[in-house]
């Protein structure tokens, strides 16, 4: 077998394996981020306390990716990422240990404070392990067949993934038997396992040897101050997140607190925007292919600035859980591959880590002050206020996602090589005919996109 086949033979095994890998770490991410907001309340956490949770694990993990990048010029990629991998799910399943140790009575007006702490380190060891797997992602895929990949693995990894919604149940029957920390703790227990399964299979995958050019490396400094498309998307980027993270962080905790759900209708509804992502995924991973990826980060823009003003108005646990969740599930799909794929296509590949370290630094003090934002809003508006604090921090964060969609986002640009225009829908009130017939051609346009 030539060298070259055999290398394509490892790349591809290597997808097959990071699909794997996906899938365990989907099972991870769901539970925290479905269940450390609700840990957290256990805990007696304010929903102050609840925002500095996003607000520090938004902040530290970026700013811990240049860790990842200094790393990466002394030690392989797989390496750095069992390391850290393993990290982080020691202390998922430290997670699960201090619920237990709640349950029984210790340190219980401290543990909100533990919690904090623990889960922003497990974010720091995310953040160093993030740029060594971004760069593998890279060296496997190719520019025209990468959306596509991404968007079968995001297909695929989110399925399963959805398999953590009978957890809901678990907890609401072990809260009425009073065991409700018991249940937390098997919880983060999963958790922390199916990290480790995560890493076993990242250590399968295939590494390129990484060559860093002489003069490879410039400052984040130096990224801010050329201000060239990479950079621009990244501002962007950050003050976008700005505004989602104001009012991100409160869902859950307005889900128990302002409209009573339970565990079990507040997973469902945290976690069916996936059902959405899987049906609308496919496509939006074809559509970056053949249209280019500024547009559909511009859309994502405009679903997401939707979606606080629809919590405004809908109370129905049902509707809730179709409605705004298929806006951000549409969102989601359209977000996640249009990041990975404008900085893959924008940047040299010896630069993919350092840009996506820098993006993320920036999305990461976007998080920060749209969190603690949010945060004080809840705590400090007078009790007097016309709206309650969630509806007021709703609308804020709503208004703030538009302003920035329309004022900034349509600047942006990318290199026009292989990107098509989506097609033209004209309107025609004098001939409404006409328009059907037009709009149904676009979407078959779309719809054929391979």
């Amino acid at each position: 077998m030539k060298k070259e086949d055999r290398i394509q033979t490892l790349k591809d095994k290597s997808l097959k394996y990071s699909i794997k890998d996906g899938i365990a770490s989907s099972i991870t991410s769901n539970i925290d981020g479905t269940y450390i907001p609700q840990l957290a309340l256990a805990f007696k956490g304010s929903s102050f306390q609840v925002g500095l949770i996003s607000a520090f694990s938004g902040l530290v993990s970026p700013l811990s990716q240049i860790i990842g990048d200094k790393l990466m010029e002394k030690f392989s990629r797989k390496k750095i990422l069992s390391i850290f991998i393993a990290l982080q799910a020691i202390l998922m399943l430290g997670i699960g240990v201090l619920a237990y140790v709640f349950y029984k009575g210790f340190f219980q007006d401290s543990m909100i404070y533990i919690l904090i702490c623990l889960y922003t380190l497990i974010t720091v060891f995310g953040g160093i392990a993030y740029t060594p797997w971004f760069s593998l992602i890279g060296d496997i895929t190719s520019h025209e067949t990468r959306g596509k990949f991404l968007g079968r693995r995001n297909l695929i990894i989110t399925l399963i993934g959805l398999a953590i919604i009978p957890l809901g149940l678990v907890l609401d029957k072990v809260e009425a038997m009073g065991y409700l920390m018991l249940g937390f703790a098997t919880i983060f227990a999963i958790a922390g396992f199916a990290k480790l399964i995560a890493r076993y299979y990242l250590n399968k995958h295939y590494e390129l040897k990484l060559k860093l050019k002489k003069g490879y490396y410039f400052s984040f400094l130096d990224f801010i101050k050329r201000f060239d498309d990479v950079g621009k998307f990244a501002v962007y980027y950050a003050v976008f997140n700005m505004a989602i993270m104001i009012a991100s962080p409160f869902f859950a905790v307005y889900m128990r607190e302002g409209l009573s759900f339970g565990y079990l209708e507040i997973t469902i509804i945290s976690l069916t925007s996936s059902i959405f992502y899987l049906m609308f995924t496919p496509l939006i991973g074809r559509m970056s292919d053949k249209y280019g990826n500024v547009k559909l980060f511009f859309i994502s823009c405009i679903f997401f600035s939707i979606n606080p003003f629809l919590w405004i108005f809908i109370k129905s646990f049902w509707l809730l859980a179709i409605i705004p969740q298929l806006i951000t599930g549409i969102a989601n799909a359209t977000l996640g591959i249009a990041v990975s794929n404008f900085i893959y296509n924008m940047s040299k590949p010896e630069h993919h880590a350092l840009c996506i370290t820098y993006l993320n630094i920036l999305v990461g003090i976007g998080t920060f002050v749209g969190a603690i934002l949010g945060g004080l809003i809840i705590k400090f508006i007078p009790s007097g206020f016309a709206l309650s604090p969630f509806i007021t921090i709703f609308i804020i964060s709503g208004i703030a996602r538009l302003f920035i969609s329309v004022s900034l986002v349509k600047k942006l640009r990318e290199t026009e090589d292989d990107v098509k225009r989506f097609p033209q829908i004209k309107m025609d009130p004098i001939h409404p005919l006409k328009t059907l017939h037009t709009d149904l051609s676009a979407v078959r346009s779309i719809l054929r996109t391979k």
